[in-house]
């Protein structure tokens, strides 16, 4: 899966203060800079608090503030070479996570983009991002007290290591490694998968195997000079011709990521040659053509993609980007057609991706002046889940540049325009431009819209859910608890259940996934949310049903593979 297509906000909570929202980069310049330190507090909107130093986001300029090591750790610890990153990975191999050691600092947390430990299981409340949050402030350590303890951990856990791992005792193996890589693949948590798995392929680099899921790590975190170099190393391996095909098509993912256009299509057509019915090379190849403006050829490759066992919804989606496209420049209408019932199809039968292909559906409608079914479709876009997309495994060797926001806003400026006299139209635009980078503009077009008609219900949800985002939480709980729900929308549903767990209100939170299922049995965020909703009240075996729902839905939503490995390692 790729990272998130939309930049997301942070708020930190230093000195007393609450800073923010602030873009990533933001963050880590202010670390730089020492206007804040690792031990200050970091939420996304709507989410909980905790350390920066604990968010996988910020873990490089973490390391970057930590070393080189005091001279106090370096005279007691005498000449052990051991970082702070290797003491908690060797703790932890050998005794369990280093989190137990450290409880009466920071509570155990479960580092994945769900945060989805068990609410039941954890000893302390929530606490939520507002100004006037006292109890946190009363209740929190002090600065010195932390950075003490952190300290005789870290200079005690060197002495330790150092005695022990010299009588042989800590070896973590390249297995463990292993196991916990696939794992994290497995659940969408791909900063720890990329890091186990360059903890094995260090190891172990002769393993093709390995290599193509480490590299496809690195390219859904758009690492794409370090997946190339991992991916060059197949081909000197004793790999099978599928895997050296797959090699192939990843270091062409990089290119595309990188812009390389020619070097990307050189190399998939050495894949294509290798290996001829290799999917993922076809989808790629479409992709290039498609910013090459040679939209007959792109129309062919992705055509070719899915004729050889492609069901990814990105691919279909840029066929009918191309079909489309191809049908305006040589007035096609067989293309026009397809490119249509390729999106309904989409729409119908997937949700991944399901937001994306309906902005795309609503953009052909307005360029071929569907005047009737417009608004309907506008709506749809906009009562969706707006994180579907990222609580999905995507596949890395896939290239996804023009499924992307920026990309797709770009038509929907183009057909709706600024001039529009349909709300629903226009708040699909500033919904569009803000899942995008510019959050802006983006929310001014939802404000603006929601000031013309201030009583509608679904234009008033989902300016929320754009004040959450951009850390205006209480003016988006405002919306959210006051804004009636007489149609019976989806996504209040889904904003408030989400909110009500984080308050471990079950009742609301029941009440709302069932809601949801009334209006759509075959909801899988719905589906996910009662299962999870299970394991917060220590009922497991109850859970299972709606997990077993969910996969027979779709088998790659994360929050149900969460789920399913929080199961597999606790009843």
């Amino acid at each position: 899966m790729m990272a998130s297509t939309g930049e997301r906000y942070w708020l930190v909570k230093s000195g007393g203060r609450i800073l923010g929202p602030m873009t990533e980069d933001q963050v880590i310049q202010s670390l730089r800079n020492k206007e804040i330190v690792v031990l200050d507090e970091i939420s996304l909107s709507f989410g909980r608090w905790h350390y920066i130093r604990d968010e996988k986001v910020f873990e490089l300029v973490v390391n970057e503030m930590r070393n080189p090591k005091s001279t106090a750790e370096s005279t007691i610890t005498g000449t052990s070479d051991l970082t702070n990153t290797d003491v908690t990975e060797r703790l932890s191999s050998a005794f369990g996570p280093v989190e137990r050691l450290t409880s009466n600092i920071n509570e155990q947390r479960n580092e994945t983009r769900y945060s989805n430990l068990p609410l039941s299981n954890k000893n302390n409340s929530v606490v939520y991002g507002y100004s006037k949050d006292k109890d946190f402030f009363s209740s929190r350590l002090p600065k010195t007290n932390v950075f003490i303890w952190i300290s005789l951990i870290i200079v005690v856990s060197g002495i330790s290591l150092k005695v022990i791992s010299s009588r042989g005792i800590i070896t973590p193996s390249s297995s463990d490694f292993l196991e916990r890589a696939k794992k994290d693949m497995r659940i969408g948590n791909y900063t720890e998968s990329a890091k186990e798995f360059r903890q094995v392929y260090n190891k172990t680099n002769d393993d093709a195997q390995i290599a193509l899921d480490f590299a496809g790590m690195l390219l859904n975190l758009r690492q794409s000079g370090e997946a190339r170099k991992v991916l060059e190393s197949v081909s000197a391996m004793s790999a099978s011709t599928k895997q050296k095909s797959k090699a192939l098509t990843g270091i062409a993912v990089g290119y595309i990521q990188d812009y390389n256009y020619p070097l990307a299509r050189k190399t998939l057509e050495e894949a294509l040659r290798i290996q001829p019915d290799n999917a993922q090379a076809f989808a790629n190849l479409g992709t290039i053509e498609l910013f090459e403006s040679k939209y007959a050829d792109a129309e062919k490759a992705l055509l070719n993609a899915l004729d050889h066992g492609s069901d990814d919804p990105a691919v279909t989606i840029q066929l009918a980007e191309a079909s489309f496209l191809n049908s305006k420049s040589k007035n096609l209408l067989e293309s026009l057609l397809r490119s249509k019932v390729v999106l309904e199809s989409s729409v119908k039968n997937s949700q991944n991706y399901h937001q994306e292909a309906l902005a795309y559906r609503l953009h052909i409608g307005i360029e071929t002046k569907e005047t009737t079914t417009l608004e309907a479709i506008a709506i749809q876009f906009l009562n969706n889940d707006p994180q579907l997309t990222d609580d999905h495994i995507q596949d890395p060797y896939i290239a996804r540049e023009r499924v992307q926001w920026d990309h797709i806003v770009k038509y929907l400026k183009s057909s709706i325009g600024s001039n529009s006299k349909n709300p629903y139209l226009l708040a699909a635009l500033g919904l569009a431009t803000f899942k995008g980078r510019n959050k802006t503009e983006g929310k001014k077009i939802i404000e603006d819209v929601h000031s013309r008609v201030p009583d509608d219900t679904l234009i008033r949800i989902v300016l929320s859910y754009v004040q959450l985002q951009t850390g205006l939480r209480e003016e988006g709980l405002v919306g959210l608890s006051t804004t009636k729900n007489e149609l019976g929308y989806s996504l209040p549903l889904i904003l408030q259940a989400r909110y009500c767990r984080e308050k471990k209100d079950f009742s609301c939170t029941e009440e709302n996934w069932n809601k949801m299922l009334a209006q759509n049995e075959k909801s899988i965020v719905a589906l996910a949310g009662k299962a999870w909703l299970e394991i917060d009240k220590g009922r497991l075996q109850e859970a299972r049903p709606y997990i077993s729902k969910g996969f027979a839905l779709d088998p790659d939503y994360i929050p149900l593979l969460q789920a399913e490995e929080y199961l597999k390692g606790h009843y």
